[in-house]
């Protein structure tokens, strides 16, 4: 970005070094393919419901999940939720904190059966969550209730999925700048705030679907700093063309 490059100009790299680029996690590719099975384990687990995805979430995010279905019963909206943790190593700690709730019934992805039932799915494996974003009609994406940073919230708006965040989103500061300026992404100040903004679109499917549809663009619009970047390394000799690497 353009403040970042007067940070680098204020340490004296000369101007005619320092070019703006963008933003490469933009560029990410979509998924183009996925373990065979995923889509079968979303459809059935939601059995007709809407999905809302709680992404890469940290400690004391996952508990949200029950003050937003709680909110979604006294509402009477039709949703289940998709909770994946961060950290693998969190796995079995989620699982026994959603397990041990008296009212929902969580199921992890890795022990889903056909004909199981459950309001909360725990996306135990690895290299899925593009795919519930694909199924999802909205998003929290976690380490932002958590003073933690945030994470990619470019990846589910991507995919026309509107997006919630907390407000500790510093290591994502311009793609969430940019999302809400395109109307597809809220910041909450806690997780009431969260469930709001889930109420609010699950309530309003135009806005819902106008809300994703402006991320889709809005990430779309700002792709290609990949392709300039490989532009700038042959300008300055580190590549003899973008595919092929300098010779030793």
């Amino acid at each position: 970005t353009e403040a970042y490059r007067d940070r680098w100009l204020k340490l004296g790299v000369a101007p005619s070094a320092c070019h703006v680029v963008g933003n490469l996690k933009l560029d990410r590719p979509l998924p183009e393919s996925e373990p065979a099975d995923v889509d079968r384990v979303l459809e059935e687990f939601a059995a007709g419901r809407r999905l809302v995805v709680f992404a890469s979430t940290h400690e004391g995010e996952e508990a949200g999940v029950f003050v937003c279905l709680d909110e979604a019963r006294r509402e009477d909206l039709n949703v289940a939720f998709v909770v994946a943790p961060r950290h693998k190593e969190r796995f079995d700690a989620v699982a026994a904190l959603l397990g041990g709730h008296e009212k929902y019934i969580t199921k992890r992805r890795s022990a889903w059966r056909s004909g199981d039932i459950a309001d909360i799915l725990l996306l135990d494996t690895h290299g899925e969550l593009p795919r519930a974003f694909a199924h999802a009609q909205a998003a929290f994406v976690g380490g932002s209730l958590a003073k933690v940073g945030g994470h990619n919230v470019a990846e589910p708006a991507a995919m026309g999925v509107p997006v919630i965040v907390g407000p500790h989103t510093q290591n994502f500061r311009a793609e969430v700048e940019l999302l809400s300026k395109a109307e597809a992404l809220k910041v909450a100040t806690d997780i009431n705030g969260v469930s709001a903004c889930i109420r609010l679109w699950l309530l309003d499917e135009p806005l819902r679907q106008q809300a994703g549809q402006s991320g889709k663009e809005a990430v779309a619009a700002n792709r290609g700093a990949l392709g300039r970047t490989l532009d700038l390394l042959a300008e300055y000799g580190f590549l003899q063309s973008r595919f092929e690497p300098r010779s030793p």
